[in-house]
Parts: C-alpha cells; structure tokens; sequence
C-alpha cells in the first residue's frame, strides 16, 4: 500500500491514544481544508534547500496546496526535477529569465500545472547565479501575480532575528522604523524594501522567513506552533464572539495550555454551549487569541485565556480582558475577578488595576465546583 505522507501510519509503541491520533488527524485535515487551492510560494536560495524540503513540499503538494518553488536556474536543478517527475512526482520544471517580465501564456502554463496538483519549480536564469534580491523580486511579484497566499523567503537563521532576539512575528513598519546604528537586524534594508512593495502592492499577502530545517514548512502549515517569523501589514485586529464554527480551532488552541495544567479543560458537550461566552481575536480572517466570560450572579470570571504562540505579548489579552469588562459593565456586575497559576498572568491582572483576594471570598456558585488543591491566585476588579 502506497505510503500516506500527510497522514503516515502510528509508530507501533506510540504513547497516544487512538483518540489523540484521530485528533491531530483531525487538526492537518482542519489545516489541510483552510487551505485548499491556495497558491504557496517557497523561495529557495540553495539547491540544498530544495533537498532538504522535498518532504515538506509533498506533504503540501499532498493537501491540495499549489506549490511554486523559485529557485536559480541551473542544468543540476532541471535533471533532479525530471529524475523526481520520471519517479512518479507530480512536479515541472519551467524557466524563466530573470530580466524580463512573466509572461501571461506562462502565468497560464503554471495554472495548468496547479490545475493537476504539481509541484512548479520556477527556475530563473540570470546568466549565472542570481543575487539573492533578484530572486526575492522575481519571486514576489510572480507570487502577487498568481495571487499567492503565503511567502517563504528561506534563510540561514531560524527567522528575522532582531538586536539578538528571534521574532515570531513582526510588524513591516517596525522594521522600517529601526535605527540601523543601535540596532542588529540579519535581513538588509534592500530585502526590507522589496518586502514592503510587496505588502504595499497586495496587503494580505503572508510573509514567512524562515530556514530549510526539514519540517519547517510542514510546522509552519500544519500546526498552532508555526515556525520562523511572519511578516505582516495586517491592520489591527478585531474582536468578534465565539460561534460553533470555531469550536475545535478554540479547543486545539487551549490544548497546549490544558496539557501544561494553565487551563482547565472543557468537556465537548459543555464546549457546545460555553463557544459563545468566548470573545476571539481575529487577524487576517484567523483565530489568534481568545478568552471568555462567566456569570455568576453579581459578578463575572473571566477565563480560558489563549493565544496562538506567535502573537503572544502583542496586548491581545489586555484588548480581550478590556472587551470582556465592558461586557460584564454592561450586565451591571458589581465586580469582574479571575485566576491563574502563572506569574505572568499574576502580574497582567495586577496592571489591569485588579487586586489579589482570597479564593474563599467568591461567589458560592464558583467555589462549588472549583478545585482548591490547584496552585492558583485569585484577583477582583471593582466595577
């Protein structure tokens, strides 16, 4: 039987339950559907890289993803591309010179590439190697002209690492507003510019830098986690309630935190009803944090708080905890109090201008059904 590369068979000795198994199945499948028939573009700067890559790219290729690798243009690229295509890939190898603009009968040859799910390696000839900003605009303009919904720009680091700190995510015009001579920065401003006329030209397209790590595309695609750092020019988010279409991104979402025993978890069943009392950030159409409110009489908890990792300390909680008040002001709560076990979220409420107070002075209906042996604290803010 052929081997399923997007949904391989368990390792025999896995420690997972079949339930666990079928629930991250069931996660590549919600990822492999949110981005079916989108256009990836995989800039690839060393021939290596693309070796290194193959099995994420069929793994992509595997989900429905169109795939366009821009590659330099090199007789070693072409004969491995037709040795993968004479092995049974479903892959092309199309080239292009580096001075001149597409053409549309070839933007046409690559659609009818993608239209039977191969893989298109763009290799563009500029005489010899093509500097690393040629191959970036050549390949950012193809990527805008085939409507691409995401852009890897392949490095040596992990990701866009500033003054020493590995970014998951990063604003264009924070990197714009940088002071070179006080500050370190492993992308030069010419790959900065060709970024922002990029985004300038088409705002929702997603910027990822990352390496060609083996399995660095396929965490970036497939998972919460991501890798590397996406770029973006997303405007600010929005708040919107919970609804029972986002009920299993908000559970895999809370999995790392429930797993980590920073969160209680919700049974299914309850997760039906309680989806609405949640308030979610939304970035670019996606689900990136989120918390909820609970009534209790004179006052309100407000729980479950979350973030995908990426966007984590970007004051999407403090938006959210502000949001969830003003709701619970709303129902005319004499007071809003919440808990947690970790420092950080001790001193989040602490500067949303909530005291500390012992856990035994709220409502009755909350002390019946909590577990006091957790090591928790509990804070009130005064409506």
């Amino acid at each position: 039987m052929k081997e399923n590369l997007l949904f391989p068979s368990p390792i025999n000795g896995s420690s997972e339950s079949i339930e666990e198994q079928m629930l991250e199945a069931l996660e590549l499948f919600q990822y492999s559907f949110s981005f079916r028939d989108s256009v990836f573009t995989i800039l690839v700067n060393k021939e290596s890289d693309f070796d290194r890559l193959l099995t994420d790219l069929k793994v992509i290729q595997s989900s429905q993803i169109y795939v366009l690798v821009v590659i330099n243009h090199s007789i070693e690229v072409l004969e491995k591309v037709t040795k993968l295509k004479n092995d049974g890939l479903l892959i092309e190898y199309i080239t292009q010179d580096a001075d001149k603009n597409i053409s549309n009968k070839k933007l046409h040859t690559i659609k009818n590439e993608f239209s039977t799910h191969d893989i298109v390696v763009l290799g563009l000839n500029c005489n010899g190697i093509c500097e690393t900003s040629t191959l970036l605009r050549e390949g950012l303009e193809v990527a805008e002209q085939l409507n691409a919904r995401k852009f890897f720009y392949l490095i040596d680091d992990e990701g866009v690492i500033l003054n020493g700190v590995l970014h998951s995510t990063i604003k264009l015009t924070e990197l714009k507003s940088l002071d070179r001579t006080k500050s370190t920065l492993n992308l030069n401003d010419e790959i900065i510019d060709l970024f922002e006329q990029s985004l300038d030209r088409k705002n929702s397209l997603e910027l990822v830098v990352t390496n060609s790590t083996p399995g660095s595309l396929y965490q970036e695609v497939f998972t919460h986690q991501g890798i590397g750092t996406l770029i973006s020019n997303f405007p600010e988010g929005e708040i919107r309630n919970g609804s029972t279409k986002d009920i299993f991104i908000v559970s895999r979402l809370m999995k790392p935190y429930v797993e980590r025993g920073l969160l209680l978890p919700i049974p299914p069943e309850d997760m039906e009803k309680e989806i609405f009392e949640f308030q979610l950030y939304i970035i670019n159409g996606s689900i990136v944090a989120g918390a909820k409110i609970i009534d209790f009489g004179e006052a309100c908890e407000l729980a479950k708080f979350f973030s995908l990792p990426r966007f984590r300390r970007r004051g999407h909680a403090k938006t959210l905890a502000i949001s969830l008040i003003q709701k619970a002001k709303d129902k005319n709560k004499k007071y809003v109090f919440s808990l947690s076990v970790t420092k950080n979220m001790w001193d989040f409420f602490l500067s949303l201008g909530f005291s500390e107070i012992e856990r035994e002075l709220l409502p009755e209906d909350w002390k019946n059904n909590y577990d006091f042996s957790r090591n928790s604290k509990a804070f009130k803010l005064d409506l």
